[in-house]
Formats: structure tokens, C-alpha cells, sequence
């Protein structure tokens, strides 16, 4: 989106003040960005509407600001044409509660960095909030990585053996174990482990011997 708009201002300020009908290479890069922003505004309410079933699932997540405004944007653009069921009317509504102003995509103001608000929507602050769910969905996904595939000592202990006896079972094959190096040092899956641990109970031999 950013690129498209650099493209599209780039060449407003190349030709300079034009009357009447704008050029054709005007007309392509402005809707060349209009495309680029509505797809914008599609992953952005992707992006929270993911985020939202994240937390209702127990995650954590920094908010995204100004919600309501993002998903009304997005059903403005979706239902420009539904007046009939009156969902239009209802995402307009929406927007306008939200403390956006105007029509969505309709103004937008730059710096050098490119656009740093749309219609009342701060693009700044909107990076910034999805780049602080990004990193927490990063650390999650770490912490399942750890839990998920355990290292050699802590396979060996959720097993309850020394190092040395788990290395031969495995080295002998007595157990098949799936394992990843992951860039983190040979790692064991947990369900693998999990159900090795299952078949020792219903064989009444667990814990195992030393």
C-alpha cells in the first residue's frame, strides 16, 4: 500500500498542476493504490478478527486500537451496495461512532515515511499494534516449540531415566521417537513420548527401572 501511494504521489508531483482530466498514468497508479488499500483493510480485519478468537481462546494479546473502526471499514467496502438489508447503513453507522471521519479512504495525510493516517485511522498506530501482537504470537509459539519437542535431558526426565539409559532404548530401536533439530539441538516430539509413556503403564511397567 505504502509503495503504491509513493508511485501514485510520485507522479502527481512529476507532472505538476493539471487541468481538467487527470492523465491516464494518474488514473492507473490512483487505482493501483485504491486496490492496494482495500486489500490493506482486508487483512487488517483479518488480522483482528484472528486476534479476537486468540483470546477467546485464553492468549494473551495486546489490543488493536480503534477496532470498531477497522471492521466498519471493511464492511463498508464489502456492502457498499447492500441497502436493501441495510447492512451498509449499519457499518456506516459504525464507522462514524468510532471517531473516524469522513468517508473511509477518503483522506490521508504523509511524510516522507509514507502515510501516517487514513480517514481518522492513525496507520502508525495501527503498525505498531499488530507488530505487538505479531511479537506476542512469537513468544507463544516458542513457549508451544519448548513444551511440544523436549531436549534429550528433558525427554530423558519426563521418562523418568538418566540420559545414558534413554540414549540406548533409543539408539536400539526398542522405541521410535520423531525428532527435530530445528536449529535447537536434536528435539523429541512430546506425543511420542507421551504415548511411550501410556504403553509402559498398561504393561505395568511404569515407573520404568533404573
Amino acid at each position: 500500500m505504502q509503495a503504491a501511494h509513493l508511485a501514485d504521489v510520485t507522479e502527481r508531483q512529476r507532472l505538476g498542476p493539471v487541468l481538467g482530466r487527470a492523465p491516464e498514468s494518474v488514473q492507473a497508479l490512483g487505482l493501483a493504490f485504491q486496490d492496494e488499500l482495500y486489500f490493506f483493510i482486508l487483512a487488517v480485519r483479518q488480522a483482528v478478527s484472528s486476534r479476537n478468537v486468540l483470546v477467546e481462546q485464553g492468549f494473551d494479546l495486546p489490543v488493536i486500537g480503534n477496532e470498531q473502526g477497522l471492521v466498519a471499514w471493511r464492511d463498508i467496502y464489502e456492502h457498499w451496495d447492500d441497502k436493501v438489508r441495510g447492512k451498509s447503513v449499519r457499518a456506516e453507522k459504525k464507522w462514524l461512532n468510532s471517531g473516524a471521519r469522513g468517508e473511509p479512504g477518503s483522506s490521508w495525510s504523509f511524510d516522507a515515511g509514507g502515510i501516517i493516517e487514513i480517514s481518522g485511522i492513525s496507520i502508525v498506530a495501527l503498525r505498531d499494534d499488530l507488530t505487538a501482537v505479531r511479537d506476542s504470537l512469537s513468544l507463544f509459539e516458542q513457549d508451544a516449540f519448548e513444551r511440544d519437542w523436549p531436549t534429550r535431558e528433558q525427554a530423558a526426565a519426563l521418562m523418568r531415566m538418566d540420559p545414558e539409559k534413554f540414549d540406548r532404548l533409543v539408539r536400539w530401536g526398542v522405541v521410535a521417537l520423531d525428532w527435530s533439530h530445528r536449529g535447537a539441538g536434536v528435539r523429541f516430539q512430546r506425543s511420542d513420548l507421551d504415548a511411550w509413556k501410556a504403553k509402559l503403564i498398561a504393561q505395568d511397567d511404569w515407573p520404568p527401572a533404573p
